[in-house]
């Protein structure tokens, strides 16, 4: 009898363990915002690196973002948005007791490195100093990295000399106040107040070396 109990109870725990294993998932959200003007980043992509099938989201109108059902243990986000460094958050614990709620912020992207190339309707051109808004464009190439627009766009581009200090943009105690003058490259879509029924699109390739990467 106790051997035929102890077989049911086997059999039952076969069962049950894998609906508890599939159960562990939980939700991953939060929200992206700039590092200086704590304003939200509407459109930044959040990606699960090494996700296969890949997994991710972009950020809504407010910059809130969430990646439910995702699996539960220590993980890897890339975060990216055009005109702004890249953020990558390795390590993250996920829990199975409760969601796990994050603050990220983003650094524009500002420090010029080169020319400024873009492409306008097939027609190609170095750009000039100052700011600019330039519409149907079909790339911007700078500091080793083209922003594809797959749909024409209207971008705005910040190409001039400005003068500042690293502690005003990242407000680190290692980081100088002197202020320093440089070349800066800033570009960005502006969304405008609550957008609504709007799109758009954008894709970016890195190159090393001349070594083309996706």
């Amino acid at each position: 009898m106790n051997l035929k109990i102890r077989a049911i109870f086997s059999v039952l725990a076969l069962l049950i363990m894998p609906v508890w294993l599939l159960a562990q998932t939980q939700t991953i959200r939060g929200v992206v915002a700039d590092s200086e003007g704590r304003m939200p980043i509407i459109g930044a992509t959040v990606v699960l690196v090494g996700s296969d099938p890949l997994v991710g989201t972009t950020t809504d109108v407010d910059g809130k973002f969430k990646l439910p059902k995702i699996e539960v243990g220590r993980h890897d986000l890339q975060i990216t948005y055009l005109g702004y460094d890249t953020r990558m958050l390795s390590g993250v614990e996920l829990l199975g007791g409760k969601e796990l709620v994050l603050k990220i912020e983003m650094t524009e992207r500002v420090v010029k490195q080169g020319e400024v190339v873009v492409s306008a309707e097939g027609k190609i051109k170095i750009l000039k100093s100052g700011e600019q808004t330039l519409s149907d464009i079909d790339w911007i190439h700078h500091d080793n990295i083209t922003y594809l627009f797959p749909k024409n766009q209207t971008i705005f581009i910040k190409n001039d000399i400005a003068k500042g200090s690293w502690w005003r943009i990242s407000k680190q105690i290692s980081s100088s106040k002197d202020t320093v003058e440089l070349a800066v490259f800033k570009t960005w879509i502006n969304h405008g107040e609550s957008p609504s029924d709007a799109s758009y699109e954008y894709r970016f390739k890195i190159y090393y070396n001349r070594i083309k990467q996706n």
